[in-house]
């Protein structure tokens, strides 16, 4: 009778504590989920954008609480096995960061406290594209999340070309440092895109950004306009340019009146053979080329390119001299770079 008590009491005993320990180990899995669940840290879902030669910020955040201590704290930025940038004992450790990166990252220190992760990248170039992981562990938890870099620039004004001759007129834009790659459209009077009569050339310089050549030859006497529509869609960039060619009249070199935006030029003749021909100043009647077209460049309404891109579009004037743009340079002392500079 004893015995059974005692192994009825031992049983229980054993019972309790398994019960006990079940619960503690329920409640241990509880706490953990609860504990992970509430330790998140954010980056971009989607690819961040960035411009070349600027600074760029990498977003990274993580929750904070009471518990949360800095020299307790461990941030670090990698790409790979390649260390940007570390923090941990309260400071900035860069013993191990990439050449790369030497003296272009830093941390928002006033902003830890907070939960403010982000890292700031100066003088941004394509080098810089890919994935980057945030690493951020503290005392309520660590976790590491990835996400991507996109580096792009935008094409500044196009700057214009044009040879004219009896038989045809020939002109050539040019836009250099920008990327990726642009899409090119040449479009005539009614719209329609005439880009396979064009020959667009795109070359890489050293640094990887683009160089856009697209000429388009217009054959015989020409009176119509036509726009040159460049598109950088990372950017949502789009250059859209007018250019207007008038032939003239036989009584010689007169342009349009109704236009005041007006360029001219000069035919091909044996003494104006070459790159840019030699301006006529319409305040000489005795200029050695004889003029045979003008040129106008009209802004179109819809462009959208960056702000700081935006020039006046004159840089030659067939109004007298008295009427001429103050802002503009006499003809006189135009030169042929001045000509392509719109």
């Amino acid at each position: 009778m004893l015995y059974h008590c005692w192994l009825s009491t031992v049983t229980s005993v054993m019972s309790w504590k398994s019960w006990v320990a079940q619960r503690c180990f329920v409640s241990l899995l509880i706490i953990k989920a609860s504990y992970s669940v509430e330790f998140e840290i954010s980056v971009p879902s989607e690819p961040q954008l960035a411009i070349v030669g600027q600074h760029a910020v990498l977003d990274c955040s993580f929750p904070v609480g009471k518990a949360w201590d800095l020299d307790n704290s461990v941030i670090t930025w990698q790409r790979g096995l390649e260390v940007i940038h570390s923090f941990y004992h309260g400071q900035d450790k860069l013993d191990r960061q990439s050449s790369h990166y030497a003296n272009r990252t830093s941390l928002y220190h006033s902003e830890l406290e907070r939960g403010n992760a982000s890292l700031r990248l100066e003088r941004t170039n394509l080098g810089d594209k890919g994935d980057y992981t945030c690493s951020v562990s503290t005392l309520l938890g660590s976790e590491t999340k990835t996400f991507a870099l996109k580096l792009a620039a935008y094409y500044p004004e196009p700057h214009l070309k044009f040879i004219a001759s009896p038989r045809d007129v020939e002109l050539l834009l040019t836009s250099q440092g920008g990327y990726p790659r642009p899409s090119v459209h040449w479009l005539d009077d009614s719209g329609d895109d005439v880009t396979n009569n064009t020959v667009t050339n795109i070359s890489e310089d050293t640094q990887g950004l683009y160089t856009v050549f697209s000429t388009l030859n217009l054959q015989g006497q020409v009176n119509e306009t036509i726009t040159f529509v460049l598109k950088n869609k990372d950017l949502g960039q789009e250059i859209r340019r007018e250019i207007t060619l008038y032939s003239a009249n036989e009584s010689g070199c007169s342009s349009p009146t109704h236009n005041p935006h007006s360029f001219m030029d000069c035919e091909s003749t044996s003494s104006c053979d070459k790159d840019f021909f030699p301006i006529p100043d319409p305040r000489n009647e005795d200029s050695s080329c004889g003029c045979t077209h003008s040129l106008a460049l009209e802004p179109s309404s819809s462009i959208n390119t960056d702000p700081s891109l935006s020039h006046g579009l004159l840089t030659l004037n067939s109004a007298p001299s008295s009427a001429l743009n103050p802002d503009l340079l006499p003809l006189s002392t135009l030169n042929p770079s001045q000509l392509t500079h719109v």
